[in-house]
C-alpha cells in the first residue's frame, strides 16, 4: 500500500469510528517491539496454574464438555456446505417461523445485523466498541450466533474461527470453494455469492426489529435509509451487493511482523490488552481494524460501500468467524497474564472508553463524560438490545430473562476457566517457540 493510499485509510476509518465523539489516548498506542520481544523470550515461562473458578466476582463452574471451534482451513468442504445452509436458513428466515422450526435458539441473520447497530448507534455511547466492553460484548454477540447455527444443524458441533494471521489460513477461506475471491470492488463470489444486504425501511424497522428491543430510549437508529437496505442511515450505497475491497492490503503478514499478533497477547493490562488490539502497532493494521480491510467493502473510494460501515458489518458472512480469532487471542493473553485473574483481569470497575460521548451544558461549553453507561464492569451490556440467559443458553442469573453485565461475560464466558460452552481447538501460534498452556489437555 502507498503511503498516500495508507494515509487516506487512517483518516476515513478515524473519521468513521469518531463521529459525535471525542477521543481519548487510545490511538497513541504503539508497544509493539518492547512487548513482542518480551513474548518471544519468555512464552515459556507462562505460569501454567490450575484451572479454577475461584475469583471474587464469580462463582461459575468450568464446563466439563465445551464444543470445540475449529480453525476453518481444518473443516472440510462438505461441513463448510452445512455451514452455508444453515447461514442461508438465518439469512431467509423470519424470526417467528424460524422459532417455529428450530427453537428458541434460533436467530434470524436481521436480527444479528440489528444487534450490532444498536450497539454501535446508542446515543450513550457505543455499546460494544472501542473500550473495557468490545471483547466482552463480542464473546456474547458470536456466542448467540453459534446457538443458532446449532439450533439448525446440530451436527456442525460448534462453528469454525477464521485465523486470519495465517497466510495459508486466510487463503483456504477466500478459495473459490469458500467465501470467494477477494478481488478489488467486485461483489461476493463463492459460496456466499447469492449472499445479498437485507431490505430495511422504518416501517420494516418498527414492525420487524423493534419489538425485540429491551428499550428504545437510547436508540437512534430509526430504519429511515437512503436505499431500502439495511445499513447505516448516512450511508448512499445503491446495490444489494456486498462489495469486496482491494485484495492487495496487507492482512496481518505473520511471516515477517509477527508481532501483529504476539505483541497483543503480551500485554501487561487489560486496557492495554485492548489499546493493542484496537489502535496499536501500525494501524490500522491493529489485531480487530485489520479484520474489516478483507471484510465486505470496507474502505471503499466512494465512501458508500456496506464495507465502510462498521455498524451494519455483520452483513458480511465473514465477520464472526474473523472476529472469533480476537477472543481466541484475548484467551492467549489471559494465559500469560495469570496473576492478574484474582482482580478481574484488571477490568476497571468503571471501564473505559477511548471515544467518550460530550455533554453540552450551554450552546457553546461542552463537557467531555469520564464515564458512559455500558462500559462498567458491573453495567448491563447495551442495555437497549442485551443478553440473557435464554438467549445465550447459559444459566447465570434465576430470572432467564435478566440482561447480562460485563462481569457476567467475563466468568460465564472465560476461556481461561473454562466456563465458557465452548473452546478452540488449540490457543498455540505457529510462530512462538512452544506449546500453549492451555492445550495442556489436547
Amino acid at each position: 500500500m502507498t503511503p498516500i493510499l495508507w494515509i487516506f485509510c487512517v483518516i476515513v476509518v478515524i473519521i468513521q469510528f469518531a463521529d459525535n465523539a471525542t477521543s481519548s489516548t487510545c490511538a497513541d498506542f504503539d508497544d509493539t517491539t518492547h512487548r513482542y520481544n518480551i513474548a518471544l523470550n519468555d512464552w515459556k515461562t507462562l505460569l501454567n496454574e490450575q484451572i479454577g473458578n475461584s475469583r471474587s466476582y464469580c462463582d461459575a463452574k468450568p464446563n466439563s464438555r465445551p464444543r470445540v471451534r475449529r480453525d476453518l482451513s481444518k473443516w472440510t468442504d462438505v461441513e463448510f456446505d452445512k455451514l452455508v445452509d444453515a447461514m442461508f436458513v438465518m439469512r431467509n428466515t423470519a424470526m417467528k417461523r424460524g422459532q417455529e422450526l428450530y427453537g428458541d435458539s434460533f436467530r434470524s441473520y436481521g436480527y444479528l445485523v440489528a444487534k450490532h447497530v444498536i450497539a454501535s448507534t446508542d446515543t450513550r455511547g457505543d455499546q460494544g466498541h472501542y473500550g473495557s466492553h468490545f471483547i466482552m460484548w463480542h464473546k456474547a454477540f458470536i456466542l448467540e450466533f453459534e446457538n443458532s447455527l446449532l439450533a439448525i444443524d446440530q451436527s456442525l458441533d460448534a462453528m469454525p474461527y477464521i485465523d486470519y494471521t495465517n497466510p495459508d489460513a486466510l487463503a483456504d477461506a477466500f478459495r473459490p470453494e469458500r467465501f470467494g475471491n477477494r478481488v478489488a470492488l467486485q461483489g461476493l463470489t463463492g459460496k456466499f455469492e447469492n449472499w445479498t444486504l437485507l431490505p430495511m425501511s422504518s416501517q420494516i424497522w418498527s414492525s420487524v426489529y423493534v419489538p425485540y428491543l429491551n428499550d428504545t430510549s437510547t436508540v437512534s437508529y430509526s430504519g429511515d435509509v437512503v436505499h431500502d437496505l439495511f445499513l447505516s442511515e448516512s450511508n448512499s450505497y445503491s446495490s444489494d451487493k456486498l462489495i469486496r475491497y482491494d485484495n492487495t492490503v496487507t492482512v496481518y503478514d505473520t511471516d515477517t511482523n509477527p508481532e501483529y499478533y504476539i505483541a497483543c497477547v503480551s500485554q501487561s493490562s487489560y486496557e492495554n490488552w485492548f489499546r493493542c488490539g484496537d489502535f496499536g502497532l501500525q494501524f490500522p493494521h491493529a489485531l480487530h481494524p485489520i479484520v474489516h480491510y478483507f471484510m465486505a467493502g470496507n474502505t471503499h473510494p466512494t465512501h458508500t460501500s456496506p464495507g465502510l460501515d462498521t455498524a451494519a458489518s455483520p452483513t458480511d458472512p465473514t465477520f464472526m468467524f474473523a472476529h472469533a480469532n480476537i477472543e481466541r487471542n484475548f484467551a492467549m493473553w489471559q494465559s500469560y497474564n495469570t496473576n492478574l485473574r484474582y482482580d478481574n483481569w484488571t477490568y476497571p470497575s468503571t471501564g473505559f472508553a477511548c471515544y467518550l460521548p460530550t455533554t453540552k451544558e450551554s450552546k457553546a461549553h461542552y463537557v467531555r463524560k469520564d464515564y458512559y453507561y455500558g462500559i462498567g464492569f458491573e453495567d448491563k451490556i447495551s442495555s437497549a438490545f442485551g443478553f440473557t440467559d435464554r438467549q445465550l443458553g447459559v444459566s447465570a442469573h434465576k430470572n432467564p430473562d435478566e440482561l447480562w453485565t460485563n462481569a457476567d461475560v467475563m466468568c460465564y464466558l472465560d476461556l481461561y476457566d473454562g466456563t465458557a460452552p465452548h473452546t478452540y481447538d488449540t490457543y498455540a501460534y505457529r510462530l512462538l517457540p512452544s506449546k500453549h498452556p492451555l492445550d495442556k489437555n489436547r
